[in-house]
């Protein structure tokens, strides 16, 4: 017997019994079909044939494979509190902000060495494996205009933050 793929499958399905036009299968990868209508996995028992014989919409299979890798505990929420003690607090904070944002100063410290704000020192794309099996890879491009004001801004507020929580 001949090998076929599932394109190669479909293809021919097609070509011998015609194509419905209102198939509600239509826009479902073949993949998934595959996994979920196939023949091509283990033998069920006859306690997993039941089951199966129960489920027979596609969304309810696909949740109920799913269904052992969900947690009904909700995540806990951090506190969404204002960290200062007064509107004069958050006031002065946001005045030294702008005044460093307009003085262009970059940050220079232990979190925030000057050296790592070179530009030069960063690649502008980074490859990303992807994928079940981890064999094939994206690239990602990560153009600075895009994320060092972004760092820059961060680390401003960070160290101007820092500052102040010494000072009160």
């Amino acid at each position: 017997m001949i090998e076929s793929s599932l394109y190669d499958l479909r293809f021919l399905s097609e070509i011998e019994n015609g194509v419905y036009l209102d198939d509600p299968l239509e826009n479902i990868h073949p993949d998934l079909l595959a996994r979920y209508h196939g023949t091509g996995g283990p033998r069920l028992s006859s306690e997993e044939q039941e089951d199966a014989d129960e489920m027979h919409d596609l969304r309810d299979m696909i949740v109920a494979d799913i269904e052992g890798n969900l947690n009904g505990e909700p995540a806990p929420v951090p506190k969404h509190a204002n960290p200062f003690p007064s509107l004069e607090a958050e006031m002065i904070f946001c005045q030294a902000l702008a005044d460093i944002q307009g003085s262009d100063i970059m940050p220079d410290g232990p979190h925030f060495p000057a050296s790592q704000w070179n530009l030069s020192t960063y690649d502008t794309h980074e490859n990303i494996t992807v994928g079940f099996r981890k064999t094939r890879s994206s690239v990602v491009h990560l153009p600075p205009e895009i994320w060092m004001p972004r760092a820059l801004l961060w680390s401003r507020a960070l160290s101007v933050l820092q500052y102040l929580l010494l000072e009160i």
